[in-house]
């Protein structure tokens, strides 16, 4: 995934402590962009994907869009912010938020990297289970036959259960 984190270490800002992004003397900037995550797992997963567990720029992650006003005096001490936000409606509103309420900012959306998947996580996890796109959420019936067959042929037959499982006795606890 080709995304601003390869080099150097930046410092780290968790959304957790509201009055943080607040102070001027807690949080200097201390690169030119910032990378903005909607959840921590996110954050985690972009590391993954990016190999990398120093960003070179810094990071906030809000725990929730709703925390995004109180990061915004961060934020906006930054040239350029990429957003990694879920691809939802609270996702976009943020987008639209954080682009009304930085101006001078460059936001660089980077939903399009995961895109189809609903976040960074799902996006990774699909990876890992060796799939770029989810599957549709629509299935048509011949789709939905072979997969109940795949099932059924999974599952182990009653004689194969049967030489596994002891015998059981009526009226014996075990």
């Amino acid at each position: 995934m080709d995304c601003p984190a390869i080099g150097a270490t930046a410092s780290f800002h968790a959304g957790n402590d509201p009055m943080a992004c607040e102070s001027d003397r807690a949080m200097p900037a201390s690169h030119a962009s910032v990378m903005v995550f909607e959840g921590f797992i996110d954050f985690l997963s972009y590391l993954s994907l990016a190999n990398n567990i120093h960003p070179v720029s810094d990071t906030v992650v809000l725990n929730s869009v709703v925390n995004l006003p109180k990061a915004v005096p961060f934020l906006s001490r930054h040239p350029v912010i990429h957003a990694f936000f879920d691809n939802d409606e609270a996702g976009r509103k943020a987008t639209a938020d954080l682009i009304r309420l930085c101006p001078r900012s460059e936001v660089i959306d980077q939903r399009h990297f995961y895109n189809g998947h609903k976040d960074v996580n799902d996006y990774l996890t699909a990876r890992i289970k060796g799939r770029t796109q989810k599957p549709s959420t629509q299935k048509n019936a011949s789709e939905t036959k072979a997969v109940q067959a795949l099932r059924n042929n999974l599952q182990a037959p009653k004689a194969e259960t049967a030489a596994i499982e002891p015998p059981r006795r009526k009226g014996v606890k075990v």
